[in-house]
């Protein structure tokens, strides 16, 4: 069923889903969370109160090493950040 929602209509369950997350990873209700917190929430939500996400050695390194930008054996949130940063677009893109 959700599948076949657009995306406006599945805003409410990713809503639930985030919320659950966030707590479940030990965010508080009241914490402002950065787009690297939010990414992390999504690619390994147990780990998304740290800065560090994964390392060299482990399966989930291996299976994205692509987000480790500085390859420096790490992906962190502020490599994830800096990947949602790029797809930015300016409100002007949308002005007719």
């Amino acid at each position: 069923a959700l599948r076949a929602m657009s995306p406006i209509e599945q805003l409410d369950y990713v809503e639930k889903y985030l919320q659950n997350a966030k707590s479940a990873a030990g965010f508080s209700s009241n914490d402002k969370l950065s787009g690297g917190d939010l990414y992390a929430l999504t690619f390994l939500p147990a780990r998304a109160k740290n800065n560090t996400l994964t390392s060299a050695g482990e399966n989930y390194y291996a299976h994205n090493k692509g987000l480790d930008k500085n390859g420096d054996g790490q992906i962190t949130k502020d490599e994830l950040s800096q990947r949602i940063q790029s797809f930015y677009v300016s409100d002007n893109t949308f002005l007719a």
